[in-house]
């Protein structure tokens, strides 16, 4: 790897002493008026109290504010109930999804099965028809499908855990833009208990029938909802993009009012800076992850396309930061190209991660695709920008495995037992975990917002790439697989000698044409990496992969090529496989003319 010029050295922040004393003193004031709120529902009064509160921080530190208002699609429970019915009669705390079905005001009764964690294989030899399921885990979009193909009529998630997650299980991402997409919500009641209650339901399963009833009732609809704002201008028109949702289930204080209070002390350091930045940084606080499907930063990324797409040079997302303990922190959700970035960031400032923890990683966040780094964007994280094609870092705080607060089956805030919880409340944050954080994203911030050279690496890019072709060539069919690999590995060779180049360059007027060419790099590899569709839409909320437009050489495969439905797949892949060559070849014709022009002189 090249050792490009990184940064400017400008006073970048690294709070120690009193300085970090002030910093927690801010958050710790700023959390606890933020949990005060209460669950912080999109489009409702709670909402509006946590905007105002942003944005007087804001004003407070000499910035401008505004104010986005817009409707979204918003969902969340209203009353929920479960009761055990028979000789034992009684009730279980229970909490209700976002997008599944209303039962009557007056509920509904019928008989409990189990079946496992909800999977297709579950079912076999149970007769669910007229039936509440009982399924271990959290409310997911796929088990409600597969048990609304299987004639049940509401289903009873039994977590893994002390507590009883609230969850929404919409496959739309953002809000829908027509009827078929929301004709996709799984239309079945939910709700959720713990993992005792679970068990003991379980245990009475074996004994004899059990019936229960289940009351499910939730408001859905259009709701205006607001998204605060505020950029903080650099020298030149690029910018960094600075995201963290401000909605939560109950107080949220680790999930996402810590990540709030983060993104307020970043924007104070630079409004006391004094000085601008190369680049400029923009901060949004997201309504409608929670209850809407990422439905604020998916409105932001339509609004804006042409903005983010032409100056935006990387999306930060800040979720789950700051929880008590949490002092294990990691990449995730990044893009290849950032990733060496950082790596040295991570080895400079955060302590190495154990092996117990690395194993816990690597299992909980494994990927389908064979060599794939598991800290490649999924698609959860309000990762509302692959279709324009905006690179993508987030830095996670994690608790270690033998935390007492510590649950392995979670990896929502921080892995902590109190995630989507009434129990995640004020006292839950650990103040000097989240000025940890604030240290490490403040140096990221800098170290991009600041930079000679922006830190991008597309070899890293090429490799992934090259990685997901390995694997279609080996299991699936079709595709022209063959090509594809070939423009990969000219477009990386092509990349590595006008990489090269960097090292030699030292002014901002040199370096600003390098950069920009990183820019429209992003632009080409990112939307075939990480979208199956139109560049101007957004996929489904459901897991994916990346090459997902490719994903169909694995499907083709094991069909009669012959047959009508391997006819048709083949189109949709050759379409497919053009849509990432084309990619392919753009960004390499890209390098090549700039190592062919100015650069290269």
């Amino acid at each position: 790897m090249s050792n490009l010029p990184a940064q400017s050295n400008h006073n970048v922040p690294r709070s120690s002493g009193a300085a970090r004393a002030r910093d927690i003193a801010f958050m710790k004031e700023a959390v606890e008026r933020l949990c005060l709120v209460g669950e912080k529902i999109s489009g409702t009064e709670a909402e509006q109290q946590a905007c105002d509160y942003i944005v007087s921080c804001l004003e407070a530190f000499g910035l401008e504010a505004r104010v986005h208002k817009f409707d979204a699609y918003i969902g969340f429970p209203t009353e929920t109930a479960l009761t055990l019915l028979g000789d034992e009669h009684h009730s279980l705390p229970a909490v209700g999804v976002a997008f599944g079905a209303q039962t009557a005001s007056e509920g509904m009764e019928a008989v409990l099965v189990h079946v496992g964690r909800g999977r297709e294989a579950d079912y076999n030899g149970v007769d669910a028809r007229g039936k509440i399921v009982l399924v271990d885990g959290i409310p997911d979009y796929d088990p409600a499908v597969i048990a609304l193909e299987h004639g049940a009529v509401g289903m009873v998630f039994a977590s893994r855990n002390r507590q009883r997650p609230k969850m929404a299980i919409s496959p739309v991402w953002g809000s829908p833009a027509s009827a078929e997409e929301l004709a996709r919500m799984a239309r079945i009641p939910i709700v959720s208990i713990d993992e005792a209650d679970g068990e003991r339901l379980k245990a009475k399963l074996a004994e004899s029938s059990v019936r229960v009833h289940l009351v499910a009732r939730h408001e859905e609809g259009w709701r205006t909802v607001r998204m605060p704002v505020c950029e903080v201008a650099g020298r030149e028109p690029e910018f960094v993009l600075v995201g963290a949702h401000y909605c939560s289930w109950f107080d949220g204080s680790t999930d996402n009012v810590a990540s709030n209070v983060l993104l307020l002390a970043l924007a104070r350091q630079l409004a006391e800076h004094g000085r601008p930045l190369r680049y400029g940084v923009r901060f949004a606080w997201w309504p409608g992850h929670t209850q809407g499907r990422y439905a604020g930063s998916a409105w932001y990324a339509d609004q804006f396309w042409q903005d983010l797409h032409d100056n935006a040079i990387l999306y930060i997302n800040v979720d789950g930061n700051g929880s008590r303990g949490a002092n294990i922190k990691v990449a995730r959700n990044q893009t290849g190209e950032i990733s060496g970035f950082s790596a040295r960031l991570l080895d400079e400032l955060a302590a190495p991660i154990e092996e117990p923890e690395r194993q816990w990683l690597e299992q909980q966040w494994r990927r389908n695709e064979p060599g794939i780094d598991i800290s490649r964007p999924t698609r959860s994280s309000d990762q509302s920008f692959f279709g324009i094609g905006l690179s993508s870092l987030q830095i996670a705080s994690m608790l270690p495995l033998s935390h007492v607060d510590r649950n392995a089956r979670i990896s929502g805030s921080g892995g902590a037992w109190w995630w989507h919880s009434s129990e995640e409340t004020a006292d839950k944050v650990g103040y000097e975990e989240l000025a940890d954080d604030l240290t490490i994203h403040a140096q990221a911030l800098w170290r991009i917002a600041d930079a000679a050279v922006i830190p991008f690496d597309f070899g890293v890019t090429a490799h992934d790439l090259l990685l997901n072709l390995a694997q279609f060539r080996h299991e699936g069919r079709g595709g022209r697989i063959e090509r594809l690999i070939d423009a990969v590995s000219e477009f990386s060779a092509e990349y590595s000698r006008f990489r090269a180049r960097g090292e030699t360059l030292a002014t901002e007027e040199e370096t600003a044409p390098f950069n920009r060419i990183h820019l429209e790099l992003a632009r080409q590899l990112n939307p075939i990496l990480y979208q199956r569709g139109d560049r101007f839409a957004v996929d489904p909320a459901l897991d994916s992969r990346q090459l997902p437009g490719l994903e169909a050489t694995l499907q083709l495969k094991a069909l009669d090529e012959r047959s009508e439905p391997a006819r048709m797949l083949a189109i949709t892949l050759t379409r497919q496989s053009n849509r990432v060559l084309h990619a392919i070849l753009t960004a390499t014709r890209i390098v090549r003319r700039a190592w062919e022009g100015s650069l290269r002189h």
